[in-house]
């Protein structure tokens, strides 16, 4: 509930017979000796319980407590009752089971005009849902891809208007992130996946300040950062496709590359974060893709306004023709 380091102000007011304290224990009367400690201990521990639980300040789950052994005190001046047991006189349970059987049997038998009605509809469900299968909508420029094989787990082989084509998986997801992130900024559409655990990063003052200056952009991108104490920050929420469990590990990543402590405007600011998130949350050279995700990269790849090159100019496919194979293999 706090940070390291940081503890609540609080005040205690306790009235006690002075005899059972010992105020000769410190030469300047800071501190004080209970007679009897436990108790005091106990009431102070069961009061400030209550008052956390009252206002829902902790959790209320208290797993010391033994439910099913929690009777209650008897007071001496009730007549405990004599427990009763409350009977149906009229309760038949042959008569439900027979109530049972014929709804069964009602719902079991179908009429001949609805047998009918049945087989009609079926084939054209049938022929439907196959009719929206073959017209399902494809992406113009992927729609001739016919398979994805993955190459030292780093490049996506495919076949692509009558060209084989080697990708750079991590090139490719970071063009995607990169233009996602652009209209992002355009549209002010971001879209967060709340953190089921608020995650608290502590940093150092110079790594602290430098997330405070690029605080703001990064709530445009899906962030929700919050201010917790003393060069510590809590994070409720990230951008939806940043993959679980790297939440940390990437903010301390964007940190890093804004740690220099230059001043940029912000038009540079949200420029510069645009393409140091889109570099650090894209998938690495070195991590396995399956079938589904590299479909999925090369869809939106395909889609992007510049699908050869990254922003910063590194190339992104390499694609050899049937023309070169021949050429290659020399044959004529």
């Amino acid at each position: 509930m706090l940070p390291n380091g940081s503890f609540p102000t609080y005040f205690l007011m306790l009235q006690i017979d002075p005899s059972r304290i010992d105020i000769n224990i410190h030469p300047t009367k800071t501190e004080i000796k209970f007679e009897d400690e436990k108790p005091i201990y106990a009431i102070l521990r069961a009061a400030v319980k209550r008052a956390m639980g009252k206002f829902s300040i902790a959790p209320t789950l208290d797993f010391d407590q033994e439910q099913s052994f929690n009777i209650p005190v008897f007071k001496g001046d009730r007549i405990p009752l004599q427990p009763t047991i409350k009977v149906n006189p009229h309760y038949n349970p042959f008569k439900e089971e027979e109530k049972q059987q014929g709804a069964t049997l009602n719902t079991s038998i179908k009429t001949d005009w609805q047998q009918r009605i049945a087989e009609k509809i079926k084939p054209e469900e049938n022929f439907q849902s196959q009719k929206q299968e073959v017209i399902a909508p494809f992406s113009h420029a992927v729609q001739h891809v016919h398979f994805f094989e993955q190459v030292y787990n780093s490049y996506i082989l495919t076949y692509h208007k009558n060209q084989l084509v080697l990708i750079d998986q991590q090139a490719a997801h970071e063009q995607v992130l990169y233009e996602k992130n652009i209209a992002q900024l355009q549209n002010s559409s971001a879209v967060s996946q709340q953190e089921l655990f608020p995650v608290i990063i502590e940093l150092s003052t110079q790594s602290f300040h430098a997330l405070q200056q690029i605080a703001e952009p990064l709530k445009t991108f899906g962030f929700d950062i919050r201010d917790f104490g003393k060069n510590a920050f809590v994070l409720h929420a990230t951008p939806a496709y940043v993959e679980k469990g790297k939440e940390k590990w990437l903010l301390e990543k964007l940190v890093e590359d804004f740690d220099s402590g230059a001043t940029i405007d912000k038009k540079q600011l949200l420029e510069k974060t645009a393409r140091s998130l889109a570099q650090n949350a894209s998938v690495k050279l070195g991590q396995t893709l399956t079938h589904k995700e590299m479909k999925t990269l090369c869809d939106n790849l395909f889609e992007c306004q510049s699908h050869n090159y990254t922003f910063n100019g590194k190339a992104i496919i390499v694609s050899l023709s049937k023309d070169e194979l021949i050429k290659r293999f020399e044959r004529k």
